[in-house]
């Protein structure tokens, strides 16, 4: 059969090879031009060929990006805040804004700000505060970071204008601290997890370490720019002149006349049964309506009032007050029958009433403020003042400017270690009755009691010998040293110190007229055992040394505001770096 004629034949009975040479045949017929020759063989699949290198391009890019991302790189590329022309990134915004989220858990769980559900603050909540321009917690914290952040960048470019570097004492703290991080935490590794875990990814301490060097550095310019500012006489005269009450102090007598009790109040009391009286059925406990109730403390008040002036009336002096006032309060601890009948008639009398140099600051009764400080007020003034539903007897002594000259005085501390007494280990089977347990717990106080009276001398000792070594200045500052690295939780010199530093002991034997140079002395202050040197008398008087740092703070406080209200500092959005924001 030809060729011509298998062709002709039904394609279904075709075999397979002359199938497959007719569709060869028919393609090459295709392809032909109409002079013979043959057509262009158009490309199939162009799209691909263009769009393919595209999308491979498009996933390696994506790759790369993603990996970039994940070591943190666009954390340190694109800033969450501008301020002015510094870039604030992600580690330094996450590290303050947690520093102050922790800060305010803190008032958060002491029940002084709302909580979420985990005892956090809940930044959900409204701040409440007229004063704050921050809807909720959240947006005071956001608002606050960045106002913090700038001061920063405020104080630290004004500190390298100046030429003022980091000290030595200021670089080695920080020093100490990534010392003690990677000490506490196996090394940097786990420093920087641990970093990681608190302020966020991208914060390590390498990172961390700039923003602590500029922190410090902010601090240390603050200090030195406070302190650069001086003012004249004239100009702490003038401010004292203005505000006397704040810088005034007042010495004053009082007694404390406290009304009768009210009686029952409205609510019904249930009175004893006849079994309970002996067989006596008992009248019952009348009770007062609530206009009853008021007219009675009224009564009650106005009575006190009377004996309060009946009192002044008879005092004529600060002494006679002083001798009525103890003669009072002899007769009050007489008839107090639930009183110790310990035998402290040998005891030092002391004046109860004498209310010595006290500060508008101090006095919390704001009846007995306004009166003391009337610009009227005379010595041998007194009056009865109500208060807080009592009555004060009042009688004015003086008042003067706060003149207290500060010294300059040398410390070293001693903190005293709770003792470790161990509680005895139940026996198995045992259960000891109310009275073996308060003997038991009557033992173990015994026994701290002791430990600790041991720890206080033994540290009294070691201030002692401070004491001893301590001749001038020079001698001093060298014992601290020893005393510091042989276990004594601080010491220091303290210039112009106010007299609210000290503790009661402290505050009478540094301001006592007797003290003179090289003065030394050992006093045990509640879990404290501390060692004074008396090194000068100093002076300048509290009332001006408060002023001139009072103006001070005021000069500084304007160089700030100056310096945020200026372009050159104002806060802007980072944009994309917000994403990268951390709130822990």
């Amino acid at each position: 059969m030809s060729k011509k004629g298998a062709r002709s034949l039904p394609r279904h009975k075709e075999r397979k090879y002359e199938v497959a040479r007719r569709e060869r045949d028919e393609r090459l017929a295709a392809r032909r031009s109409k002079d013979g020759g043959y057509k262009p063989i158009s490309p199939k699949g162009r799209g691909w060929r263009i769009a393919l290198p595209i999308i491979i391009t498009v996933l390696v890019v994506a790759a790369i990006l993603w990996i970039l991302s994940g070591l943190g790189v666009f954390r340190s590329a694109f800033p969450v805040l501008r301020i002015g022309s510094h870039n604030v990134y992600a580690a330094e915004y996450n590290y303050y804004w947690n520093n102050m989220r922790y800060y305010y858990d803190q008032q958060a769980s002491y029940g002084m700000l709302p909580q979420d559900a985990s005892g956090r603050l809940d930044l959900n909540s409204g701040v409440g505060l007229e004063s704050s321009e921050s809807n909720t917690w959240g947006d005071f914290l956001d608002k606050a970071a960045a106002e913090s952040i700038r001061d920063i960048y405020i104080q630290s470019d004004a500190a390298r204008a100046e030429n003022i570097t980091l000290t030595d004492e200021n670089r080695a703290e920080i020093d100490d601290f990534f010392n003690e991080l990677s000490t506490r935490y196996g090394g940097q590794f786990g420093a920087d997890n641990y970093l990681e875990q608190v302020y966020g990814r991208s914060i390590t301490t390498a990172v961390l370490r700039p923003i602590l060097e500029r922190s410090a550095l902010a601090g240390q310019y603050a200090e030195t720019k406070r302190a650069g500012f001086a003012f004249t006489d004239d100009e702490v005269q003038g401010y004292y002149g203005d505000h006397k009450d704040a810088y005034d102090e007042v010495t004053w007598h009082q007694r404390l006349f406290k009304p009768a009790a009210v009686g029952a109040s409205p609510t019904p009391s249930v009175s004893p049964s006849p079994a309970v009286t002996g067989g006596v059925t008992p009248a019952p406990t009348p009770t007062l309506s609530a206009a009853e109730r008021e007219k009675q403390i009224a009564e009650n008040l106005a009575k006190a009032k009377k004996e309060a002036e009946d009192f002044l009336a008879a005092i004529n002096s600060p002494e006679e007050f002083a001798k009525e006032n103890a003669r009072l309060d002899a007769e009050a601890k007489k008839n107090d029958s639930e009183k110790d009948s310990k035998d402290d008639s040998k005891a030092e009398p002391v004046d109860t009433s004498l209310m010595s140099e006290q500060r508008l600051s101090s006095i919390y009764q704001k009846e007995i403020s306004g009166w003391l400080f009337d610009t009227e007020r005379k010595p041998g003034d007194k009056t009865a003042v109500e208060s807080s539903g009592n009555v004060y007897a009042l009688y004015f002594v003086e008042r003067k400017r706060a003149e207290t000259v500060l010294p300059r005085i040398g410390y070293v501390a001693w903190g005293v270690k709770e003792p470790n007494i161990p509680t005895p280990v139940p026996t198995p089977g045992v259960t000891l009755s109310a009275k073996e347990q308060e003997a038991q717990k009557t033992k173990l106080d015994e026994q701290r009691e002791t430990a600790l009276k041991a720890e206080k001398e033994r540290l009294a000792k070691l201030a002692q010998e401070v004491v001893e070594k301590a001749t001038d200045e020079t001698t001093f500052r060298g014992a601290i040293e020893v005393a510091l690295n042989s276990g004594a939780t601080n010491g220091d010199v303290l210039e112009k110190t106010l007299p609210s530093y000290f503790s009661t002991e402290g505050r009478k034997w540094v301001f006592s007229p007797e003290r003179k140079v090289g003065d030394a002395t050992v006093l045990v202050e509640a879990n404290t055992v501390v060692m004074y040197y008396y090194l000068d008398p100093g002076t300048q008087q509290q009332w001006h040394f408060e002023i001139t740092e009072q103006l001070r703070e005021e000069a500084y406080s304007k160089f700030m505001e100056d310096a945020r209200s200026s372009e050159k500092y104002k806060i802007t959005d980072g944009g994309f770096g917000a994403r990268y924001i951390e709130r822990k």
